[in-house]
């Protein structure tokens, strides 16, 4: 389980570069490569390759699968697709729930209006009238 969790991240993720081996139909047979240990393979015998990393090394031997394996790699292939498709469920339905909240908050949320300011009352006309005692002053409408 976290193997499969842990294929399904690395990639979903840009950055890691690790390959998967997945079965490879050659000569009549499959056999499973495609990973950094069998980027490349000769045949041996009927049923065998020898794999080659990307320096050209010869890095072993891989045998045929057999019905059973292919069954079995094609039922976990499933069983991930599954999962991914739950998780990806998962995920659409917390970004629906994550929008409906911060749309809702927006309509409850009111834009500011600044208060309605009242004209001052001039009582005598536009008159100022200040007094000055040394250096403070006080001034009246």
């Amino acid at each position: 389980m976290r193997i499969l969790i842990f294929i399904a991240a690395c990639l979903a993720l840009a950055g890691c570069t690790t390959t998967v081996p997945a079965p490879n139909f050659m000569n009549g047979h499959y056999y499973m490569s495609g990973d950094a240990n069998c980027v490349g393979a000769r045949n041996v015998t009927p049923t065998r390759i020898a794999c080659v990393n990307a320096q050209g090394q010869t890095t072993g031997y891989r045998d045929a699968m057999t019905p059973q394996q292919i069954q079995m790699y094609q039922f976990q292939a499933m069983q991930q697709q599954a999962q991914m498709q739950q998780v990806q469920q998962s995920i659409d339905y917390n970004n629906a729930v994550m929008a409906a909240n911060t749309q809702a908050t927006l309509n409850r949320a009111s834009t500011y209006s600044p208060p309605i300011v009242q004209p001052t009352q001039t009582y005598g006309g536009n008159q100022i009238r200040c007094i000055g005692v040394g250096i403070y002053a006080n001034c009246r409408w």
